[in-house]
């Protein structure tokens, strides 16, 4: 089996969704937007202003944090360079104009799959990200996704 694309910045920002990474920062923002409306609740300011402060805070982060991703997308050259993946029974061959590298099946840690992405970690928090427009149709995605089960197990 062999896919090829080029990966687009909106392939990015749902892979870093996907991919959780800021994870436990939005435990620790939900804790301090609870900390900031029991503050503004103890010195007796209107519910609008606490509700307003709140509002601010999550805006604020949901603007930062996809722009944070097409940053990120764009600092990384090789991510938008077009790639071949050639899939085979000792795991993957990537090809691209900057870079080559073969991923056998053993070392891949865990995979997850999205309706947009799949992707392949080597590594707790480092990952490979195939879009759904690499594979020529929904069919070949589920082969894949079917490989991977049989050689890495259960998406996690």
């Amino acid at each position: 089996m062999t896919l090829q694309g080029t990966a687009r910045v909106e392939d990015y920002i749902v892979a870093q969704r996907m991919h959780g990474l800021f994870r436990w920062r939005w435990t620790l923002v939900v804790a301090l937007l609870l900390a900031v409306a029991l503050w503004a609740f103890t010195r007796d300011l209107p519910a609008v202003v606490t509700g307003l402060v709140v509002y601010v805070l999550l805006s604020g982060l949901m603007y930062l944090w996809p722009w944070r991703a097409r940053k990120n997308f764009r600092e990384y050259k090789a991510l938008s360079e077009p790639q071949t993946i050639h899939v085979s029974e000792e795991g993957l061959s990537i090809t691209q104009p900057s870079a080559e590298g073969r991923l056998p099946w053993d070392h891949i840690v865990k995979w997850r799959r999205g309706k947009r992405v799949i992707l392949i970690y080597p590594a707790r928090n480092l990952f490979y990200m195939l879009p759904a427009h690499f594979f020529a149709d929904q069919d070949q995605m589920d082969r894949f996704a079917t490989l991977l089960q049989q050689h890495v197990g259960k998406a996690r």
